[in-house]
């Protein structure tokens, strides 16, 4: 089972993951995208793929938002 400490920090690296791939989304609509993912799953009893829901919420609220993903590519 995960800990809240080692979620807490799986989210964090999330938004930062977020961050580089939306770089010309401003960091705090990032952030906004990942603290309403978490919030959605606050009540899940089962915490190990947490981080990944959220991940996957956070993306599809940024792309459904118009916002641009930048490629490895493009990098």
């Amino acid at each position: 089972m995960r800990t809240r400490n080692s979620e807490t920090k799986a989210i964090q690296q999330i938004s930062e993951r977020l961050k580089s791939c939306y770089t010309t989304t401003e960091p705090a609509t990032v952030d906004a995208a990942v603290r309403t993912a978490r919030d959605n799953r606050l009540e899940s009893r089962i915490r190990d793929y947490v981080p990944i829901f959220i991940e996957r919420q956070a993306r599809t609220t940024l792309d459904a938002s118009g916002e641009h993903r930048q490629s490895p590519r493009d990098q």
